[in-house]
């Protein structure tokens, strides 16, 4: 006899399947504006970072613009989905006080965070300097926070395009940022990978024991970047894998 789904389990699959759908217009729109005329500091920012072309390419970078709603403009204009969805979904903002919805990236550089699938199901935004920033201190990198499709302690960057190496080697690199990652692969370690903007999780570990046996840690070797190797080999071996430490100068 087949089970009928609850009206509950329903509505959240068709949550995540209109998430998924808004997140690849997010991506189509960075994209789109790093290759436009407004997207040029950030381009430049990518240059001034070593990134070739081909892991802009790869990892599909993209700009945010230094505007309030542009990306609430093209999502309404696009999908047909009510503005409530991407506020639900973690790409834009409410304000209560305003009554209305705003972009949550504005003027960063964009790095979109896939799931095994492929599809993406959240960002990553570093600001870009000589941004206009309202003259407030703002936070250097800002993620998605967590929604019905994305976990952040879940999910690792760039380990969609890592794991096929990452499968054959046995070995995973495992560092801490988005621009660490993508230099990594541009070198040749196409098994880096990096964890998302909080210390290292044992979800993140249990997935990385689906496809190798060893991992090779990358931290800063300031004392913060120490303690975090330290706590991450811990956890590490303490899961019966391998683990290796590489300190930076």
């Amino acid at each position: 006899r087949g089970t009928k789904a609850s009206p509950q389990a329903a509505a959240e699959t068709d949550f995540k399947k209109q998430a998924l759908k808004l997140h690849d217009l997010a991506l189509r729109h960075f994209v789109a504006n790093l290759r436009g005329k407004k997207g040029e500091i950030a381009r430049k920012y990518v240059e001034n970072r070593k990134i070739s072309s081909e892991m802009v390419q790869a990892f599909e970078l993209g700009y945010s613009l230094d505007e309030w709603q542009a990306l609430a403009d093209y999502l309404q204009a696009g999908s047909g989905l009510k503005v409530e969805l991407a506020v639900k979904a973690g790409l834009l903002s409410a304000s209560e006080k305003a009554g209305r919805v705003y972009d949550r990236f504005r003027a960063r550089l964009m790095f979109p965070i896939k799931n095994l699938s492929g599809r993406v199901i959240a960002f990553g935004g570093r600001i870009i300097e000589n941004a206009s920033q309202d003259g407030k201190e703002q936070a250097k990198y800002i993620n998605s926070s967590d929604s019905p499709i994305y976990k952040k302690g879940e999910h690792l960057y760039g380990l969609y395009q890592a794991r096929k190496t990452i499968t054959q080697q046995k070995v995973a690199i495992l560092t801490e940022g988005y621009l660490d990652v993508i230099s990594l692969h541009q070198f040749g370690f196409t098994n880096a990978c990096g964890v998302l903007g909080t210390a290292l999780t044992k979800e993140q570990v249990k997935r990385l024991a689906g496809f190798c046996s060893n991992i090779e840690l990358i931290f800063d070797g300031d004392n913060p970047g120490r303690k975090a190797a330290l706590r991450s080999s811990e956890m590490i071996l303490g899961a019966g894998l391998d683990c290796t430490v590489v300190i930076l100068p």
